[in-house]
């Protein structure tokens, strides 16, 4: 019902799809206790393969 107040357009399916994105990267970097590439925390500022060299899996709560 949400939508039905705005047109829909391909470049606002692509924003809404990048600021899912981002928000899911900065969840996954917030829930490291690590520091791996680009995702520098004063924290943490080491890396930790022995924990952290794998794939991180996140999904986002159902929202309906």
């Amino acid at each position: 019902e949400y939508y039905w107040n705005f047109k829909v357009s391909a470049d606002l399916i692509e924003l809404r799809n990048i600021a899912m994105a981002a928000e899911l990267i900065i969840t996954c970097a917030m829930h490291r206790k690590e520091s791996r590439g680009l995702h520098y925390t004063i924290e943490y500022p080491n890396r930790d393969d022995s924990r952290w060299l794998k794939d991180t899996v996140i999904r986002r709560p159902f929202v309906g």
